[in-house]
């Protein structure tokens, strides 16, 4: 049985899909073709049968096997069954300046839940857009539920302006090439438009 290496666990809008497609691209990285397996979040009771299947085709030339679930970053119960049934994984984890991720949140949801609704009426009326923001208390959690160095902390900032030097930091976290380019390095797979969303934040007062 095949079990991931590796878990990169959240935050959401934080760059995990393009991670997702560099690593699909990187030689030595094997990860499903589905992005999203949320198995510790929501699959658990399918069994540990169930989530290696998403791994079969992991042959032993791959150095990394691993997953990337945004969501499971905020959810104590995803992280503590992470911890008990894979406890030598490596986590990948991204963080993100809250205001920003917040209104990247609200832009993905603007068509759904957040329609109709100004960035400080979601900001109320949906909790969950500042509730993930809160980054520092589940961090907390992720520290102290795995060994500092199974953790690599990742941040977006670096994701925008210098996306090699951030990959590079997460293949050698990873102990594959990491000297690798992707096909994509300078694409924003998923993204809310940049630097736009900056310009008008900074019209609405919000990094000033």
């Amino acid at each position: 049985m095949t079990l991931p290496n590796f878990i990169c666990v959240g935050v959401q809008r934080a760059g995990t899909t393009w991670l997702y497609e560099c690593l699909k691209e990187h030689p030595e990285v094997y990860v499903p073709e589905v992005k999203e397996l949320n198995f510790f979040s929501s699959h658990f009771e399918k069994g540990i049968e169930y989530y290696a299947s998403f791994f079969e085709n992991a042959s032993t030339d791959y150095k990394a096997i691993g997953e990337l679930s945004p969501n499971y970053y905020h959810i104590k119960t995803a992280i503590d069954r992470i911890s008990s049934t894979l406890p030598n994984t490596k986590i990948i984890l991204i963080l993100r300046e809250p205001v920003a991720r917040s209104y990247s949140h609200y832009q993905l949801s603007v068509t759904n839940q957040c329609s109709g609704m100004t960035f400080d009426e979601a900001m109320e009326q949906v909790p969950i857009i500042s509730t993930l923001s809160m980054q520092a208390t589940f961090v907390e959690h992720i520290l102290n539920s795995f060994p500092r160095n199974n953790i690599h902390l990742a941040f977006y900032d670096e994701l925008q302006a210098t996306p090699q030097s951030f990959l590079k930091g997460v293949f050698g976290f990873l102990n594959v090439n990491d000297s690798f380019t992707p096909s994509i390095l300078n694409n924003r797979v998923n993204r809310i438009i940049f630097p736009r969303t900056q310009e008008l934040l900074n019209k609405l007062g919000y990094l000033n």
